[in-house]
């Protein structure tokens, strides 16, 4: 016995032929090209952290000095690499967030646009620092 019942009916059939039509015309595709230029955007992100990570310690064996600044750049740029890789999570925290005694209420949830640009600045601020160091 066969259940010749079509899967859709009505509205449901409309709105999946419209998909279905969105799809063969590239359009639905946006989500999958963001995830590819979110993708793109972590891959270099990890690029520049390594690279940071590798010449300041390369940096602090080969000229023998004192390792506590090459440790504060690598500090700075985890945290903006941090922000890069985990803006969606972090620009989600929301609660009491308390420094040495000092805290304050965070209420509002921070776009992830704007925890990743900070990321970001954050992440070429050593890059920036050992530049202008040669001037």
């Amino acid at each position: 016995m066969e259940n010749n019942k079509p899967p859709f009916e009505g509205k449901e059939a409309e709105e999946f032929m419209k998909a279905l039509i969105e799809l063969e015309k590239g359009g639905i595709n946006e989500n999958a090209s963001n995830s590819k230029k979110a993708l793109r955007r972590k891959i270099y992100a990890s690029v520049i952290f390594l690279i940071i990570l590798i010449k300041s310690l390369a940096f602090v064996e080969h000229y023998d000095v004192d390792r506590d600044p090459a440790a504060l750049l690598v500090a700075i740029a985890l945290v903006g690499f941090m922000c890069v890789l985990f803006s969606q999570r972090l620009g989600s925290l929301k609660g009491y967030i308390s420094v040495q005694g000092s805290g304050t209420y965070i209420n509002k949830a921070s776009p992830p646009t704007v925890v990743e640009f900070m990321g970001w600045i954050l992440l070429l601020l050593p890059v920036v620092i050992f530049l202008l160091s040669f001037f």
